[in-house]
């Protein structure tokens, strides 16, 4: 059984999130992968939302 480890980009947005996941996806099952571990707090708005508050934190 073949086992992948994903590591999705910071996205801008929710859209972008999710097609790095699609395209993830797709990339490990073409490596016939059974199983697709993601982190664990997915990348989306949420996320981006926390970097722009310690962005502000640290620099300013």
């Amino acid at each position: 059984m073949k086992i992948a480890l994903a590591s999705p980009t910071f996205p801008a947005s929710i859209a972008d999130g999710l097609a790095s996941i699609e395209q993830l996806s797709k990339k490990a099952a073409l490596q016939e992968a059974a199983i697709i571990c993601f982190p664990d707090i997915d990348p989306g708005k949420a996320t981006g939302l926390l970097a722009k508050r310690f962005k502000n934190e640290l620099f300013f």
